[in-house]
């Protein structure tokens, strides 16, 4: 008899092969899909600057063909142009706020001035034509200019014009005893009626300054009145559409603010000379 013995028989199992890392899952937006929206962002804001530089060029070549035009400006006159705010906003609603164009020593009743005028409310018009709901002017001589626009010609060389706080002085030489002192005459300016006027502040000869009411408990006011300069028919040198608003002196500058009536503008009747009363 075979005895069949049992056997017990261990199957051993493979070991789990090691883990491996699984790559990390890319986050979205990815790194390049951020670079690219930058790169975009960046493309569209250059492009809007650069249409905007170019919008503004226009704008302001424009403007300034206009006003050569409108005022028989030769070549030789500088003339700029500054729109404020952004101008492709503005055009596409066909409505700029404020324009200013200034002219530097530019001609003004008979004389010379720096200008500065402000177009509001602007719109280009059909035919082409810069149109505006208002305009103003600014007027600013210098101690130079307004001695060109002040004094008499034949006057020019012996007095000058200058300015003390919110006064304007006459300079002058004037002798006494064969020498030659020098006098001052401070006047505040004024204007009424077309014309531009002056009132007596002080008189200044030698060093020594004598007030207004001084001058009149002097000399009386037969006295004061000698010491008044003649007033300037300023009206006369201007078209019936351009009103003199304010005189005053600001900043060591003579300063007239001009209003200038747009209903009249480019009429006959406004062309015409102005006149004082």
């Amino acid at each position: 008899m075979t005895l069949l013995e049992d056997s017990t028989e261990v199957v051993s199992h493979p070991a789990p092969a090691p883990a491996v890392d699984e790559p990390p899952t890319s986050s979205f937006p990815t790194a390049r899909v951020i670079l690219l929206i930058v790169a975009l962002l960046g493309l569209t804001v250059a492009a809007v600057l650069i249409g905007e530089a170019i919008a503004r060029a226009d704008v302001e070549h424009s403007v300034e063909a206009k006003m050569r035009t409108v005022m028989s400006l030769p070549e030789s006159q500088h003339v700029g142009v500054t729109v404020e705010g952004p101008v492709l906003l503005q055009g596409i609603v066909n409505r700029y706020e404020n324009i200013h164009v200034s002219l530097p020593n530019a001609p003004f009743v008979g004389a010379a001035a720096d200008l500065t005028a402000t177009l509001m409310g602007t719109h280009l018009d059909n035919a082409g034509q810069w149109v505006p709901e208002r305009t103003t002017l600014v007027a600013s001589l210098n101690a130079a200019q307004a001695t060109a626009f002040y004094i008499p010609e034949d006057a020019r060389g012996s007095m000058q014009v200058g300015f003390r706080g919110a006064d304007m002085t006459i300079e002058m030489t004037m002798s006494s005893a064969g020498t030659r002192v020098p006098m001052s005459v401070a006047v505040t300016p004024s204007f009424e009626s077309g014309w531009l006027s002056t009132t007596l502040s002080s008189v200044t000869v030698g060093g020594t300054t004598i007030s207004r009411d001084d001058v009149r408990a002097r000399f009386g006011d037969e006295g004061l009145a000698t010491t008044q300069t003649l007033p300037v028919c300023v009206a006369e040198g201007m078209p019936r559409a351009m009103t003199v608003r304010e005189v005053a002196v600001r900043d060591q500058r003579l300063r007239m603010d001009v209003l200038i009536d747009l209903d009249l503008w480019d009429t006959p009747e406004g062309e015409q000379p102005g006149s004082c009363l």
